[in-house]
């Protein structure tokens, strides 16, 4: 039977006054990969945070790999957790192999001072070349099928991704949820969630959803102006 590994229950944030999430629950079981996708502000990065163990909810409940958020150090629990934000607020310049080693420390730049091991070097060099960026930069589909690959190397593992773009999705994902200003607008498993109808209520324009050998695609549907 598969564990549970994450589980936010009816959790509220705010912030400045402003409601970015709003009474929204999921439950991620080891095994799933989950997709977290809305247009721009609907709270995808926010559950993110919750979920990634770096922010705590206003409101509700978060568990991650069984321990509650606000009675956990979370520098402690982030050592169980891989939380990857393209907003990475680097202060210097540095390379691909060293933002990596920041995972072992929890930090966001290479804590001085501290020595790092050829155990500590070669496994991240092994997860660089495993994500196809051993020594060069590649492009999405690259990206995507080193996705795929972990997946299937580790069953166990757990993941959630972000996305404005159904393109962007491996085609290992179970589970998916629909984030509309704050407010989930479905969730489960990713074949009756994505559909035509629910993705273009999350994003208010009509799109037409197609699946072919696993990969989704996602084709705005032309809009008529009334008739004078």
């Amino acid at each position: 039977m598969s564990t549970v590994v994450i589980e936010a229950d009816r959790v509220d944030v705010v912030r400045d006054g402003n409601l970015l999430l709003d009474s929204v629950s999921l439950t991620v079981r080891s095994g799933e990969h989950w997709a977290l996708l809305g247009a721009n502000g609907a709270g995808k990065s926010t559950l993110l945070g919750l979920l990634g163990a770096v922010s705590h909810p206003t409101r509700g409940t978060v568990e991650v790999l069984g321990r509650e958020l606000g009675r956990v150090d979370l520098r402690e629990l982030r050592t169980y957790l891989g939380h990857v934000n393209p907003r990475h607020p680097l202060r210097s310049p540095l390379r691909v192999r060293d933002v990596v080693l920041t995972g072992l420390t929890n930090s966001v730049e290479p804590v001085p001072r501290r020595a790092t091991d050829a155990e500590d070097l070669n496994r991240a060099d092994r997860l660089l070349g495993m994500l196809g960026m051993g020594g060069k930069g590649d492009a999405r589909e690259q990206l995507l099928s080193s996705l795929d690959a972990l997946r299937r190397e580790h069953p166990e593992l757990a993941t959630i991704l972000v996305t404005h773009h159904l393109e962007e999705l491996p085609a290992t994902t179970t589970h998916a949820m629909l984030l509309r200003g704050g407010r989930c607008l479905g969730s489960g498993r990713a074949d009756e969630v994505l559909t035509t109808d629910r993705v273009s209520e999350c994003f208010d324009h009509p799109v037409r959803i197609a699946r072919t050998e696993g990969r989704w695609t996602a084709r705005a549907e032309r809009v008529m102006a009334p008739a004078a």
